[in-house]
C-alpha cells in the first residue's frame, strides 16, 4: 500500500510539473506604476535607455491628444486634460504680436522620461504630458530664465494656470519649463 501511495504522489508530481508552464503568467510588460497626478492620472511604464520611459499605450492612447497651436502653426502631443489650458495660453500669445515674438523654440511637451533623462531621479511632468519647453537653449535648467519667458509667463501661462519652471529655486530652476498643476 505504501509503495502504490508514493507512485501514486509521483505520478501526480510529474502530471503537475508538466502542465506547470500552462499555467504560468507572462511577465508583466510595464512593471512599474507611476504616482498619481491628480486629473492626469497614472500609468503602468518601463524604463528604455537613456533615462527614457516606455508608457503603457493603452493609457497613451485614451489621455494624449494632438494639439494644434494657435499662432505658431505647430501640433503637439499633450494630456487631454491640459489641452484648454494649453490652447488658451497659446491663444493669448497668438492675439499679442510682442508675445509672439517671444516664442522663438518649442522644445517638448509629451516626453516619456525622468527629470534631467536621468533614471535615478523622479518622471519627469512632460511624461504625463502637462508641461511643455519653450526657447529651451535661451533658458537652460540651472541658469536665470531670460525675461522673454518670464513675461510669456505673466501674460500667457499664468492666467491659464501653469506653473513655471522659472520659479524652481538653486540648480531646478528651469526657465524653459511651463506645467500644469496636479
Amino acid at each position: 500500500m505504501k509503495l502504490k501511495v508514493k507512485s501514486v504522489v509521483l505520478i501526480l508530481t510529474m502530471l503537475l510539473c508538466s502542465l506547470a508552464p500552462a499555467f504560468a503568467y507572462a511577465a508583466d510588460p510595464y512593471p512599474k506604476t507611476s504616482p498619481t497626478h491628480g486629473k492626469f492620472g497614472q500609468f503602468k511604464y518601463k524604463e528604455a535607455s537613456g533615462g527614457r520611459i516606455e508608457i503603457d499605450p493603452s493609457w497613451s492612447k485614451s489621455n494624449i491628444v494632438s494639439v494644434s497651436l494657435p499662432g505658431v502653426n505647430k501640433t503637439v502631443s499633450i494630456h487631454k486634460n491640459a489641452k484648454d489650458a494649453l490652447v488658451k495660453a497659446f491663444t493669448t500669445i497668438k492675439n499679442d504680436p510682442a508675445l509672439l515674438k517671444k516664442v522663438k523654440t518649442l522644445d517638448g511637451t509629451w516626453v516619456p522620461r525622468h527629470i534631467s533623462w536621468d533614471a535615478s531621479k523622479p518622471l519627469s511632468e512632460h511624461s504625463w504630458g502637462i508641461a511643455i519647453d519653450i526657447n529651451a537653449s535661451a533658458n537652460p535648467q540651472g541658469s536665470k530664465p531670460t525675461s522673454d519667458n518670464k513675461t510669456l509667463w505673466e501674460k500667457a501661462f499664468k492666467p491659464a494656470g501653469f506653473n513655471w519652471g522659472g520659479n524652481f529655486s538653486g540648480s531646478d530652476v528651469d526657465g524653459m519649463h511651463f506645467e500644469m498643476p496636479y
